[in-house]
């Protein structure tokens, strides 16, 4: 049985997939690397005003699975 903690990281992981292909979905015969990521968001299905989005998206960072914006995001205020 899973623990809570067990639940969050597969919900993130879960979460985190699809972004991923709703990213490849956006990405599909465009010559760039940007995505609009609440359309992305928008598309896989995920609010992006929760903190399972955050989540989830630094999931993928972490994992090697997407590059980190250099940006500011309006969202987090974060830089990349």
């Amino acid at each position: 049985m899973l623990g809570a903690l067990g639940a969050h990281v597969i919900m993130s992981a879960e979460v985190a997939m699809r972004l991923l292909r709703a990213t490849r979905e956006q990405l599909h015969s465009k010559p760039t690397r940007q995505v609009i990521p609440f359309e992305v968001a928008d598309k896989a299905g995920v609010n992006p005003y929760q903190r399972g989005y955050d989540e989830a998206v630094e999931y993928l960072v972490d994992n090697g699975y997407m590059e980190p914006s250099r940006t500011r995001t309006p969202h987090t205020g974060s830089t990349g």
